[in-house]
């Protein structure tokens, strides 16, 4: 036995189109494939095969229509935006757990303020009892706690009207917000 056998070196090349190491004796072949099939992505930079450029398009980079809100938002900054940026996301009262549209809750939240208490939302307080709100601001509060319902009412119908898919990852997305 030969200890001598050296192991054969194999030396690469750089495809002109894809920009990846092939080995020398293949180069030519992969060179005329790459350039005949595959397409740089000018949103990733990844090579993706002429014939699925659309489909790749329209998965990763298409910009979609939020459902609450109905912004147009970059597919990428989807996340970003329905788990923290989207004015329409329901969110629950810190004080009372009552969902509402992230949009509201701090109007929730502070109304009572206007009354000298903070230790409770505006949903939370008895409307019934008058002793610590001057009527105007009771009025106010009633008004405001019916739009909030109403509103909420009118996304969950609107969310109902969507794949469950759909619906199941809003859910998800509104678990996660609320961590």
């Amino acid at each position: 036995m030969a200890a001598d056998s050296a192991d054969p070196v194999i030396t690469t090349a750089t495809c002109a189109h894809c920009h990846r190491e092939v080995p020398s004796p293949n180069i030519a072949l992969h060179s005329a494939h790459c350039a005949r099939n595959l397409q740089k992505c000018e949103h990733c930079g990844y090579m993706v095969p002429r014939k699925l450029m659309d489909e790749h398009y329209d998965e990763n980079h298409a910009p979609m229509i939020c459902s609450l809100c109905q912004k147009t938002i970059q597919r990428e900054l989807w996340d970003l935006h329905k788990g923290l940026q989207c004015p329409q996301r329901m969110l629950a009262c810190q004080y009372c757990d009552f969902e509402l549209p992230a949009a509201d809750i701090y109007e929730h939240q502070n109304i009572v303020s206007l009354a000298g208490s903070t230790s409770d939302c505006g949903n939370g307080l008895d409307t019934t009892s008058s002793s610590i709100l001057n009527p105007l601001l009771l009025q106010n509060l009633q008004v405001t706690e019916a739009r909030w319902k109403k509103k909420k009412r009118a996304i969950q119908q609107k969310n109902n009207q969507y794949d469950p898919s759909a619906l199941m990852a809003y859910n998800a997305s509104n678990f996660l917000s609320r961590l």
